[in-house]
Order: structure tokens, then sequence, then C-alpha cells
């Protein structure tokens, strides 16, 4: 039977592992990336006037 202290020790090995993993498999290759694109142009925003029915 398994102690609460070596159960303790046995789940922070465990979290190290976890987290360890996790930490390698984010140090791969990057993903393919778009290819970046370069423009130019203008936008226009129409504008609004906004009235309340009453002062207050």
């Amino acid at each position: 039977m398994i102690s609460d202290n070596e159960g303790s020790f046995y789940k922070k090995k465990l979290l190290l592992l976890f987290c360890s993993l996790l930490l390698v498999a984010g140090c791969g290759n990057p993903a393919a990336t778009l290819p970046t694109v370069i423009g130019s142009g203008s936008v226009d925003i129409p504008g609004y006037k906004i009235t309340a029915p009453a002062a207050g």
C-alpha cells in the first residue's frame, strides 16, 4: 500500500513528467506560415449622426 507521502511524491513526478512532455512537444518545427501580403489602398468609413429623442 502506498502512503500519503509516497502518493504525493508520485503525483509530483507525474506532473513534472507531463509538463516536460508538453515543453518538448512545443519545441518542434514551426507550423507552415502563410505568405506575407503587402498592399495599399484606402478604406472609407461612413459617418453617422446619432441624436437622442429627448434630453436627459
